[in-house]
């Protein structure tokens, strides 16, 4: 059969339903079926094809074929279009009749596996298509009440059949359709364990609180969310709440919600909070007038907070973007990861690799937990950006990180000793964290290997998963116009070519010393007080370089340290564990070596030189009409002054910047007057001085 696969990631959501309170009325696990036969009392229709019969729905444990893989689940039903390649339009599976007399918030609740995709020929597109219909007159006539959505594996679906509480002949039908028969090949559908439950009237879950966990002193917004699984319409509800056990702030709200909706409250009496840790606690203390639900126990949400003693510390932002050699669109990715991070030094950008020769253990581990696209970014774990990626200014990354770049955070990150042995090979580097304000949660240390100019045999044309595939390559005035390969990856036609790599990857992650996650051993579980400092050394061996008749990696003068704190939880939670802060550094003093690839020339890469008295880079270098002057000081109150002179001893730019602070200052040098050629800036402070060569070129 020819059929193409259509992936898609689906972000689920789970909550707690208040099982507890509700009473199951009807109930089919499909465990009582003889061979594939549907349960007594359970009926079927198809469409009418005399030459492709639907073989309609089958009960059993094996219903999956090749392309509809349904995971294991026990026994239960399904209609596998892929499996029959026949007329599934219409595979419509009724339930017995049910009589809801004295049933007041019936809710019909079942497992369901079903994709939702869809299929295009070369003339027309198919969508499978499945919807939950009912009847009130045993089948005559039928109402569709809910359309279902796809997702990648089981899930547990509810619908309300509130609307048909104390009627006597009741039925429910799932229908599944292919979207038009012959030759409309789709996926299937598959449930288990039907239920109808009678709901009672007002149950709630409080979800959590929605707030930052790391915050400056005075007010602070609370913000609850919950969500109803009660019969009946939340017109009113009042919640409260504390700080630490004190007082508590009560308000009533009016969210209108009905079964399965959520409401985020926000309390219009903000908390007061001073530095220290905090123990936040939110609760319902009643529904529509009628006090608390039948189950306590999912009423209550906490959120513990971190209150900085004085100023938040500088920030860095990591930005990991995934990528492919296969990935024909992932040239775009790599040239907004180097534009965003060549605009912004607080932004440290690296590229992720999977499913080609540079891909890693680590980033394959991070591939099975964080949703992904090629190309995509995340943003210190906490946003994934996707958008946009056709553009150069790759717009939701940029936000992402601005974002981010505004949060409050706990600590300062900083490297020391990055050191590098020609003889052994070893690298060496020590990652410094210092705790601003009281702390108490779950920490880890990591330390990222990244590389520049990596690229695969220049005579080589073969799919060696080094040369990338780009959607670009034949684009006249893209950046990537004659770089990479054309072709072939899988679905494409045969004929097409392969062209000769000179594509060259930068931002590489070659290690994660620390693992996906970080070393989780070095600072405590418990209240850690304000002014304390971590460090933690890292050490790896990094491979001799390849030839360059095979590939050019592992080249010293082109590999950058990335330390970072991360803040994880166990068992992992996605919603609490991401990077706080980060710090770069270049491993040698020496230019980068090898080809400087299609990214290079329009923006530069940044380049770092070690100082008595911190560290110096330029970007863009070359420069056109300005460049930037990154210094990282080690010391505080350095009298700073900056000059710049042509290769002939010319002065063309002065400045005294006076006391600077410690820490990282941009500066921005205006180059729109020099004509083009060497330049070498010069910077003086009372610890010592630094050179750095410029190229204008306009």
């Amino acid at each position: 059969m020819n059929k193409k696969f259509l992936f898609f990631w689906i972000l689920l959501i789970s909550s707690v339903c208040e099982v507890l309170s509700q009473t199951t009325v009807y109930s089919e696990n499909f465990q009582g079926t003889s061979g594939d036969t549907i349960p007594t009392g359970w009926t079927q229709t198809s469409a009418v094809n005399l030459t492709y019969p639907s073989d309609g729905w089958k009960a059993g444990v094996s219903l999956y074929s090749t392309n509809f893989p349904i995971p294991g689940h026990t026994k239960y039903v399904a209609t596998n279009d892929d499996a029959c390649n026949c007329d599934k339009s219409a595979d419509f599976l009724i339930s017995p009749s049910y009589n809801f007399t004295g049933v007041s918030y019936p809710m019909l609740n079942f497992d369901l596996f079903y994709y939702a995709n869809a299929y295009t020929t070369s003339t027309t597109t198919y969508r499978e298509i499945a919807t939950i219909k009912i009847s009130t007159n045993g089948g005559t006539t039928w109402t569709v009440i809910d359309t279902l959505k796809g997702a990648t594996t089981w899930v547990n679906h509810t619908t309300s059949l509130v609307a048909y509480a104390g009627m006597p002949n009741v039925k429910i039908g799932f229908l599944y359709s292919d979207g038009g028969g012959e030759p409309a090949w789709m996926w299937g559908m598959a449930i288990d364990n039907f239920k109808i439950n009678n709901q009672p009237a007002n149950a709630i879950t409080v979800n959590k609180i929605s707030m930052e966990k790391y915050l400056l002193a005075g007010p602070a917004s609370i913000n609850t969310m919950f969500t109803t699984y009660g019969g009946a319409t939340v017109t009113t509800a009042t919640l409260q709440y504390s700080v630490d056990g004190g007082t508590s702030v009560s308000q009533t709200f009016s969210p209108n919600i009905h079964y399965g909706q959520s409401y985020t409250l926000g309390f219009t009496t903000p908390a007061t909070l001073i530095s220290g840790v905090h123990q936040i606690k939110s609760w319902i203390s009643d529904i529509n007038g009628a006090g608390l639900d039948t189950n306590q126990t999912n009423d209550t949400a906490r959120w513990q907070v971190s209150v900085l003693t004085g100023a938040a510390p500088s920030k860095k932002v990591l930005l990991e973007e995934y990528t492919g050699a296969w990935s024909g669109y992932c040239p775009n990715g790599e040239l907004a990861l180097t534009h965003i991070c060549n605009s912004d030094s607080s932004i440290i950008g690296v590229s992720i690799h999977e499913d080609d020769a540079l891909q890693t253990f680590e980033g394959s581990q991070l591939k099975t937990i964080y949703p992904k696209f090629y190309p995509s970014a995340i943003i210190d774990r906490r946003d994934v950006a996707t958008a946009n990626v056709y553009s150069l200014d790759t717009v939701d990354w940029r936000n992402s990180a601005s974002m981010r770049l505004a949060a409050v955070v706990p600590a300062t990150v900083w490297l020391s000793n990055v050191t590098f042995n020609d003889t052994t090979r070893h690298i060496s580097a020590t990652v410094n964290v210092n705790f601003v304000s009281d702390v108490m949660s779950k920490y880890a240390i990591n330390c990222y290997v990244v590389e520049n100019r990596v690229y695969g045999s220049l005579i080589d044309t073969t799919d060696n998963q080094w040369n990338q595939h780009s959607y670009m390559y034949a684009t006249t005035g893209s950046p990537f116009n004659s770089v990479g390969r054309l072709g072939l990856v899988a679905g494409e036609p045969t004929t097409a070519l392969i062209y000769p790599a000179q594509y060259v990857h930068n931002h590489v992650v070659d290690d994660m010393i620390g693992g996906a996650f970080g070393d989780t051993t070095v600072i405590p579980q418990t209240l850690v007080t304000s002014g304390t400092t971590f460090t933690k050394t890292f050490g790896t061996i990094l491979p001799y370089p390849d030839t360059i008749t095979t590939a050019h990696r592992y080249f010293q003068d082109n590999i950058y340290i990335v330390g970072m704190l991360q803040e994880f939880s166990y068992p992992f939670d996605i919603s609490k564990s991401y990077i706080l802060n980060a710090a770069e550094k270049k491993l040698t003093i020496y230019t980068e070596t090898g080809l400087t690839g299609s990214t290079l020339p329009e923006t530069g890469i940044t380049e770092y030189v070690e100082t008595t008295f911190g560290t110096v880079s330029v970007y863009p270098n070359p420069a056109s009409t300005s460049t930037t002057l990154a210094i990282d000081l080690t010391n505080s109150n350095e009298n700073l002054t900056v000059s710049v002179y042509s290769i002939v001893g010319q002065k063309m730019f002065f400045e005294n910047y006076n006391h600077m602070s410690k820490g990282l200052h941009t500066l921005n040098i205006n180059t729109e007057n020099f004509a083009n050629g060497i330049y070498n800036i010069v910077i003086n402070t009372g610890n010592g001085f630094a050179s750095k060569k410029i190229i204008i070129n306009k």
